[in-house]
C-alpha cells in the first residue's frame, strides 16, 4: 500500500516498461502480418500435428508430468465426439468451470439444515430461480412442438 508513496521511482519503472512493451509489440506485429497470414495456406495434414506437438510440449512443461498430456489427450477425444455428435460445447465447459462453485454453495445450504427457504427469502435468488424455472418449461415446451 505504500509503494506509490516510499518508491514512486519504482511505479514509474513499471509504467515505462509496460510502454515501451506495447510499442515494442506493436511493431513486432506490424512487420509480421504478411508472414503469419501465411500459415492460413499450410495444409492441415501438416499444420494439426504441428500444433498437437507445441501443444503437448506446453502441457508437460507446466508440472513435467506425463500424466497431464494423456489427460489433455482425453479432453480433445470427447471434444472431437462432442463435436461429431453435434453436442453444443459452451454447456458443458460452464459445467466444468461452474461445478466447484455451485458445490460448495450447495454445502453451505446443507450446513445451514437444508432450509431451501432460504433461497426463495432474498429477491435476487428467487428471480433467478423463477427464470431459471422458466427457461426449463420453455425448452420442454418448445422442444414438444417440434
Amino acid at each position: 500500500p505504500r509503494l506509490f508513496k516510499n518508491n514512486p521511482e519504482r511505479i514509474y519503472d513499471i509504467y515505462f516498461t509496460v510502454f515501451f512493451g506495447s510499442f515494442c509489440m506493436a511493431g513486432i506485429l506490424l512487420t509480421a502480418v504478411r508472414p503469419l497470414s501465411r500459415v492460413v495456406e499450410i495444409p492441415k495434414r501438416m499444420l494439426v500435428p504441428g500444433l498437437f506437438l507445441l501443444a503437448c510440449l506446453g502441457v508437460y512443461s507446466l508440472n513435467n508430468r506425463l500424466f497431464d498430456v494423456f489427460v489433455m489427450c482425453a479432453f480433445g477425444a470427447m471434444g472431437f465426439i462432442f463435436d461429431r455428435y453435434r453436442y453444443p460445447l459452451p454447456p458443458f465447459i460452464l459445467g466444468i468451470r461452474l461445478g466447484p462453485l455451485i458445490e460448495g454453495n450447495f454445502r453451505k445450504l446443507y450446513a445451514a439444515d437444508g432450509d431451501v427457504w432460504g433461497l426463495l427469502t432474498r429477491p435476487i435468488s428467487a428471480v433467478f430461480i423463477i427464470m431459471a424455472l422458466l427457461f426449463v418449461l420453455y425448452a420442454l415446451f418448445h422442444k414438444k412442438r417440434t
